[in-house]
């Protein structure tokens, strides 16, 4: 049963949130619904592109009024299948046209959007399929089908759509699975006006999309985003940025992040960007061949496509082989204007790094709960290493700071998220009463009001000692001095001293799993140290590597806070760590507690 008045929060998908109006400027625009001004901006857009996907080899377009058209067929079908309001419709699989045009199809029709990570397990997507009550499962191709059809068993009435071009496999279809252009048939009889009053009766305070978080720990969470969420967070950020009717960019972060969600979507058609589709092994390695194309005005890469791409060009600038100036357009970055890094922190020899190849990345900080942007850096108000000063219209405050000013960092303001789905146990503490948002990020605030994160509460190690240290903050400066290592994880919670795991950087499968391969710049950097190896398993055996590791970390303990944040010892792991092994989310961010726990003895063997 709905909520007779709005609340701050609520975990209901059928009920309203209080949207925090304010009194001028940016916080007190009028709040409207996604369709509303997605057919406005299409309207006015008309046959501007507004997507671009290649395939068999060509470049296919899509203009602003045909988006619009597809969507109205996608929720048209969506109703003829029976989809009632708040209901939700599951997507899966690597961005494309169809993606986007089953999100806003769904919107448009009354229900609730829901991406899933295609790197997700059967049992995890069963978990979003019951939680966000989908009646609808729209997949890639048959690899994605055959999961959502295990995850869907049980559960009634599931339709599953596949939206790739090529056909059916047999076997699917006998289960059930339809293709897309049969989808979109469904719908033929269905009155556009029928749309149209579904449109009219949403409100800008309810629930439009479902983004699950990443699931560091434990399943997922539904974070329930209002269209207000969306659309004001959206029009916000880019104001700042100065971005144009026809800029290129290029989409290849999943569209199961809020990343991708806010720049990809709903940028879309707010400003009017032309979006170009990276292939779906983009960060396998065919990332920059699809920037070269492209060539993006801006562009965002989550830590790890930055550290590669620094990785694969910094030799060669090194041996004076390709001239700093030439680095952006090596990577296709040569008419890039704006660039960014967001997801996780970005190690300041990255962020260096680029800058002196006139290529300055910009951090943005935020989480799935904020809507994505709640701090970032601009073009002439940045310090390097903070993420800049909270977004205009918006609020932040430290809770219970230190006496060295560092606090767990909260945020209120439109852009801050209605609840968790069904989870009012888990909403509750970290919604305060007076409506801000604590993220469990360590932060500190200067006297110009920019801010530093300096770690998160529930990774913090408390030693035997019972001093708090925060592990990333060891973990960048180990990367400052080991080039060798891919991932560093420092432990050793209840212990009296820090020890700490480290990766070899590696190769990785077609797949994407990690190789016993060691990749070009270890095997360099092997070399340079005397040591002809190809193979993580001969490497950590050399004595010569592990003195390397060893001096990398004398260097960095030497400008650890105290003694007891120096790390004593350390252990090389198999391989590397990866998202197909379970040890990082979707966009890579370290899942800590899951490689302490896989692996414990490795650790207990360094306490022992």
């Amino acid at each position: 049963m709905a909520a007779e008045t709005p609340a701050n929060w609520v975990t209901n998908p059928s009920d309203e949130v209080v949207i925090q109006v304010g009194k001028d400027g940016v916080a007190a625009l009028p709040p409207r619904t996604i369709p509303d001004v997605f057919k406005e901006k299409c309207d006015q857009f008309g046959a501007a592109k507004a997507l671009n996907v290649k395939r068999d080899g060509k470049w296919q377009s899509t203009t602003f009024t045909e988006l619009y058209e597809q969507c109205m067929r996608v929720a048209k079908s969506l109703l003829a299948v029976g989809l009632k309001r708040f209901e939700g419709v599951s997507i899966m699989g690597f961005n494309s046209p169809e993606w986007i045009m089953a999100e806003l199809g769904t919107i448009m029709a009354g229900g609730l959007a829901t991406g899933i990570y295609t790197t997700n397990n059967v049992e995890t997507t069963k978990y979003i399929l019951e939680n966000s009550g989908s009646r609808v499962a729209i997949g890639e191709h048959s690899l994605i089908l055959e999961k959502l059809l295990e995850a869907g068993k049980g559960i009634e009435g599931m339709k599953f759509v596949q939206y790739s071009p090529v056909p059916v496999e047999q076997s699917q279809r006998e289960r059930g699975v339809i293709s897309w252009e049969e989808f979109l048939q469904l719908g033929k009889d269905v009155k556009t006006e029928d749309v149209e009053a579904i449109i009219s009766t949403q409100k800008p305070g309810q629930c439009s999309v479902l983004v699950y978080t990443s699931g560091t720990t434990g399943m997922p969470k539904g974070v329930m985003l209002s269209h207000d969420n969306l659309i004001w967070t959206t029009i916000t950020l880019m104001g700042p940025f100065n971005f144009n009717l026809g800029d290129p960019a290029v989409s290849y972060l999943p569209f199961s992040h809020i990343a991708g969600q806010i720049l990809d979507i709903i940028a879309t058609f707010i400003i009017g960007l032309e979006i170009n589709f990276a292939q779906p092994d983009a960060l396998k390695g065919t990332l920059v061949e699809t920037l070269k194309e492209v060539e993006p005005v801006n562009f965002l890469g989550v830590p790890r496509v930055w550290e590669k791409m620094k990785d694969k060009i910094e030799p060669a600038v090194k041996a004076g082989k390709v001239p700093l100036p030439a680095v952006k357009k090596i990577l296709g970055l040569g008419k890039g204007q704006k660039f960014f890094t967001a997801a996780a922190p970005t190690p300041i020899a990255v962020l260096n790094f680029f800058e002196t190849a006139d290529c300055k990345i910009l951090n943005v900080y935020g989480t799935s709960e904020n809507s994505g942007p709640a701090c970032f850096c601009l073009p002439d108000v940045d310090k390097t290493g903070s993420v800049g000063k909270h977004m205009i219209g918006t609020e932040v405050k430290l809770h219970k700071p230190n006496s060295e000013g560092e606090g767990e960092l909260c945020l209120k303001g439109r852009h801050i998220f209605m609840g968790y789905l069904k989870a009012p146990e888990k909403t509750k503490p970290v919604m305060d009463a007076d409506s801000y948002y604590h993220t469990g990020d360590l932060a500190k605030i200067d006297s110009d009001g920019f801010v530093w994160i300096t770690g998160r509460i529930k990774e913090l190690i408390v030693t035997s000692g019972g001093e708090n240290i925060a592990p990333v903050v060891i973990e960048d400066e180990m990367k400052k001095e080991i080039l060798l290592c891919a991932y560093f994880v420092v432990v050793g919670d209840g212990k009296n001293y820090l020890n700490m795991l480290v990766t070899l950087k590696s190769k990785l499968s077609p797949a994407g799993i990690p190789t016993d391969d060691l990749d070009d710049e270890a095997v360099g950097i092997c070399k340079s140290l005397g040591v002809e190896v190809n193979k993580i398993s001969e490497a950590k055996e050399s004595v010569a590597v592990k003195k390397y590791i060893q001096d990398g970390i004398n260097r960095a303990n030497e400008r650890a806070i105290s003694n007891a944040a120096k790390v004593q010892k350390f252990a090389i792991l198999p391989l590397d760590l990866s998202i197909a092994g379970d040890e990082l989310t979707p966009t890579a961010k370290l899942k800590r507690s899951f490689v302490i726990n896989k692996y414990a003895d490795v650790i207990a063997k360094l306490y022992a």
